[in-house]
This record gives structure tokens, C-alpha cells and sequence, in this order.
């Protein structure tokens, strides 16, 4: 299943928390693993059947979840590449987030539900939000103590330990598509289709800053290890970096020719890294703005198949989308 006949487009990305690997979805089933440090394609997992959306990788470094089209999530031996469990969830995943002590995952669905799962056993722990209106709006986002959750233009926040429902955020008109919570806790970063960046006080409930800019909607937000920057991107192909304190925009990253909608800080604070439908990833300096690294999102790129035999016309098509060439 393709979209705009880009199979290599980029959904979502995820690092490792030593910042040496990252993996990313593409536009159908497949999951790509990368050694960041050396700029290296390593290998592709692929037990998903449809479009893998969102991916997440657990503080240990141990453990990969993907979320898919195809009902599932399924959570992976990241050192091995191997599959070790397959969770069945009612509708298609959209979001996937894991909890900061790593025992715990969160899932949205494009029915609006939200579930929570215990990571080592797969039992569903509560159903957190419920709501039948087919809808791909559903970002999601788990904090040690918050659960944050988009219903079209609204965010709610729950408890995570006891599920209890805090407060519904409200000031966005337009579909929510992404969530980032503060290191502390304190607020929380939402991107819309609306163009613009909202900054909410989770305790109050209270609208702190909204960040415009953006000329096209928003799909990524991501917030430094620090908490003091956020980055944002989405359907104008641009980065931005944003002050919490000010709300003044301090970067503007240019270079992905397509929507972007991974993206992540290097947990070294220093960099960020983003992945487009433009099929690369792209690392960035946040203090200078520069393109850093830059990696093209076909395993196969410049394999000549042009004398290898036994190939039908489909393999040779499925590979020539994957980066290799024919004469």
C-alpha cells in the first residue's frame, strides 16, 4: 500500500536512547533500521501486513513497538530484530508511546480509542478514552504521571496511575495530529492542522503561548531534553525552533523537499533529526541550523540489477522503488 508512489516515505522515527541507531516507518509495512553513527542501512523488520504509522523505542534501548493499519502493535527484540509479540487492538494503531520507567505502553486508534498496556505481559490495562467517529486524529503522549490525548481540536489529560480525567484543553481549530509533554511535566506542546503550536499549563489547564509560523499544517513536535526548545514541522517542509519561555522563534531548518512528519531531538540535546515524505532523514545542528547528515531512505540505492537473473518484472519494480538501478 503506497501513498503518492513514494514506498519509502517517512512516517515517524524513533532513537535509540544512546542516539546510535534510529529506526524509521516507511509507507507501507515495512520498518527501517539504521546505525545513526555511521550513517549505515542495517536491515528492514517487516512482520506488519499494512502502512506502519508510529514507532517508539523503550528507555533501555531494549525494546521497539509499531503501531499499524493492520490492527496490530507488536513489540520487538531491538537488538535481535525479532518480534516477540503481537498485540490486538480494535481498530487501525495511529499512536504509540511508551512510559519513561519503560512498563508501560499507550495506544491510539483512528476510532478515538486510547488504550493502555502493560509492556512485559500485553494485557490491556484500561481503556482510557473511547469514542466510535473514525477519525485519523488521535495523537497520544505518556509522562510519568500525565496521559495526553487529541479528540479533533480538544486534548485530555489524565492521570496515568489512577486514570482519573484532569482537564480538556481547548483553544485549537483544527485537527490536533501532535503531542509533546515537558521533561517536568509542567506543560505540554501541541501541533495542529490549524498552523499553529500551542503551549498548555497542565496544572491550570491555562493557554501559555501560541507559536505561528508555520504556513501549512503541523504534524511533528518534538521538546529538548532540556525543556527549553521545541521543534516543530509538518506539510510547509519546514523546521522550526521554537523558545518555551518566549515563544519567539529561534531557527528555521530548510532542505526536506516534502511534509515532515518524524521528528525527534538527539538525546545529546545538540541535534535534531527529522524524517519527510521526501524519503531521507535528516540530522540537524540546532545551533547553526545545518544539515548535518542526510540519509536517503532506499536499503537497495545504486544496486545495479541490470545482469542479475531469475528476477519477474514485479521484484524487479519492488527493488528499483528501494534505490536500485537498471540500465
Amino acid at each position: 500500500m503506497t501513498r503518492f508512489g513514494r514506498i519509502s516515505a517517512i512516517n515517524d522515527i524513533a532513537i535509540s536512547p544512546d542516539g546510535t541507531y534510529l529506526v524509521n516507518t516507511n509507507d507501507d509495512e515495512r520498518i527501517s533500521l539504521w546505525d545513526l553513527s555511521r550513517s549505515e542501512y542495517r536491515q528492514t523488520l517487516q512482520q506488519h501486513t499494512r502502512r506502519v504509522w508510529s514507532l517508539a523505542i523503550s528507555p533501555d534501548g531494549k525494546t521497539l513497538v509499531s503501531g499499524s493499519n493492520d490492527r496490530t502493535i507488536k513489540i520487538w527484540n531491538f537488538a535481535t530484530g525479532e518480534c516477540t509479540r503481537t498485540l490486538q487492538q480494535p481498530s487501525s494503531v495511529f499512536g504509540i508511546a511508551i512510559s519513561p520507567d519503560g512498563k508501560k505502553i499507550l495506544s491510539s486508534g483512528n476510532n478515538l480509542s486510547v488504550l493502555l498496556w502493560d509492556l512485559d505481559t500485553g494485557e490491556c490495562l484500561r481503556e482510557v478514552q473511547t469514542r466510535e467517529q473514525w477519525n485519523e486524529s488521535c495523537a497520544v503522549q505518556l509522562s510519568n504521571r500525565l496521559i495526553a490525548a487529541s479528540t479533533q481540536t480538544q486534548i485530555n489529560l489524565w492521570n496515568s496511575h489512577t486514570g482519573e480525567h484532569l482537564r480538556t484543553l481547548t483553544g485549537h481549530t483544527g485537527l490536533i495530529w501532535a503531542i509533546a509533554i515537558a521533561p517536568d511535566e509542567q506543560w505540554i506542546a501541541t501541533g495542529s492542522f490549524d498552523q499553529t503550536v500551542k503551549i498548555w499549563d497542565t496544572q491550570t489547564g491555562d493557554l501559555r503561548l501560541t507559536l505561528q509560523g508555520h504556513r501549512d499544517r503541523v504534524r511533528a513536535i518534538a521538546v529538548s531534553p532540556d525543556g527549553l526548545v521545541i521543534a516543530s514541522a509538518g506539510d510547509d517542509a519546514e523546521i522550526r525552533l521554537w523558545d518555551v519561555q518566549t515563544g519567539n522563534c529561534q531557527q528555521i531548518l530548510v532542505g526536506h523537499q516534502n511534509c515532515i512528519r518524524g521528528l525527534q531531538f538527539h538525546p545529546n540535546g545538540k541535534a535534531i533529526v527529522s524524517g519527510s515524505f521526501d524519503e531521507t532523514i535528516r540530522m540537524w545542528d540546532i545551533q547553526t541550523g545545518e544539515c548535518i547528515k542526510k540519509l536517503i531512505n532506499k536499503p537497495y540505492a545504486g544496486m545495479n540489477i541490470t545482469r542479475v537473473k531469475g528476477l519477474t518484472e514485479a521484484e524487479k519494480a519492488a527493488l528499483k522503488a528501494l534505490g536500485a538501478i537498471e540500465h
